[in-house]
């Protein structure tokens, strides 16, 4: 399978999967995600930080049906296909996820937001992660501006890949694993 991760793995990965939790370099301030265990640059202590989920599109592809993996081919099927970017987050870290149906036709340079999403279903797990969509101009934000998962300000909406809003008072809590 694709981008196969095992029941053990994926609940050690939760903090990261959740809350977009990356780690701060004490020594030169870069900013690692996902996760590391030591400074590449200078070899300082990194300390954990939870991200601001926002951040940038600088490249964008959409995946058809025939190039999904596995893990997505049904949603790729349904929707006939799904976009993936390259997002550089506002600390620094550039990483790869897939955009919510909200984003329309995505364009470098359109500012995001990280949410969590239910992503597919392995091993009788729902697995959940974050996917970006587009990022509400300034004027309208509220107490939206917290890091994912972070307080009442965590939520996610849904978006066409089964995605069950999740908002409220509470931070996303990690699924429900058995097995």
């Amino acid at each position: 399978m694709g981008a196969h991760v095992s029941v053990p793995m994926y609940r050690r990965s939760l903090s990261q999967r959740l809350c977009l939790e990356g780690r701060r370099c004490t020594g030169c301030e870069r900013v690692f995600f996902p996760p590391v265990g030591g400074c590449r640059d200078c070899g300082g202590v990194l300390q954990a930080m939870v991200l601001s989920g926002r951040g940038e599109i600088l490249a964008v592809t959409r995946i058809t049906p025939a190039g999904a993996p596995p893990e997505f081919a049904e949603q790729a099927r349904r929707q006939g296909g799904y976009h993936v970017a390259i997002v550089e987050l506002a600390e620094g870290p550039k990483i790869t996820a897939q955009l919510t149906d909200g984003i329309g036709e995505p364009t470098i340079g359109t500012p995001v937001r990280a949410q969590v999403r239910r992503l597919y279903d392995e091993e009788g797990v729902v697995r959940y992660g974050f996917k970006f969509s587009p990022q509400a101009p300034a004027a309208a934000h509220t107490n939206d501006d917290a890091a994912p998962g972070a307080g009442p300000e965590a939520r996610a909406a849904a978006d066409g890949n089964d995605d069950a809003a999740r908002t409220g008072p509470e931070a996303p809590q990690a699924p429900e694993i058995s097995g």
